[in-house]
């Protein structure tokens, strides 16, 4: 990410990073979203770059434990049931792939 922005890593750690019981998440804006996220184009700032964690979403643990949960997330993120559809077994592979930070 810091390659991609042209930013030595000092710098990008700096600037968008915060440690978070000894490992790096990157930083939140005052609402909640991502430091990357472009509200007025709804779109990432880093798309081709962006952590795995970010790769997987939805399909995360806690997303996925039930229809509930899931629905309770796709009220809020406008592409959340769009697009291709995923085989049980991609969206499992995804959603246990990730270190377990990301998983609760």
């Amino acid at each position: 990410m810091a390659a991609y922005l042209g930013l030595p890593l000092l710098d990008f750690i700096k600037r968008y990073l915060r440690s978070v019981d000894g490992d790096w998440s990157l930083k939140e804006r005052y609402n909640g979203s991502c430091i990357f996220y472009d509200e007025d184009s709804a779109r990432c700032t880093i798309y081709e770059v962006r952590p795995a964690q970010c790769r997987t979403f939805p399909f995360w643990p806690s997303i996925i434990v039930s229809r509930e949960m899931w629905e309770s997330y796709a009220r809020e993120c406008p592409g959340m049931n769009r697009g291709r559809l995923y085989t049980a077994d991609e969206i499992e592979k995804m959603a246990f792939s990730q270190p377990m930070a990301y998983r609760l």
